[in-house]
């Protein structure tokens, strides 16, 4: 595998999903973990940023056409996955953008989505010094 974009543990802790860039087209895996003896392509037209649900049973990734997928994995008696179906079209800058720009549910029935909407917001305020204002009310 070439330069490994992102790596995510299995909340389960047995499964490792990863985005790597291989002659020079990004695809993603899932792997046995820690141990490593299992690994099995599961984006067929490439893609990036993979987590996995609670439960480790299916694993969730951004295709390179900005849809997010879903393939359920099956860990025993041998690593498997299935076809990846496609969910939702995230409006994301682009595919390769540097932050993850989803997280789903414990059980994968929702996602939050980190996505720029057009127009003004409400301005975020940031402190830093916020242990002086505990207690203060």
């Amino acid at each position: 595998m070439g330069e490994t974009s992102r790596a995510r543990v299995a909340p389960t802790g047995d499964l490792l999903a990863v985005s790597a860039e291989v002659s020079d087209h990004w695809q993603v895996y899932v792997t046995t973990y820690p141990e490593g003896s299992d690994r099995i392509r599961v984006a067929p037209s490439g893609g990036v940023k993979p987590t996995l649900r609670g439960d480790g049973k299916e694993l969730y990734f951004l295709g390179l056409d900005s849809y997010l997928y879903a393939v359920p994995v099956v860990r025993r008696p041998q690593l498997s996955a299935g076809t990846p179906v496609r969910l939702i079209h995230l409006p994301v800058q682009g595919p390769l953008d540097l932050y993850q720009s989803y997280a789903p549910s414990r059980d994968g029935r929702r996602f939050l989505v980190n996505a720029l909407v057009e127009g003004r917001g409400a301005p975020a305020r940031v402190v830093l010094d916020w242990q002086s204002l505990v207690g203060r009310r």
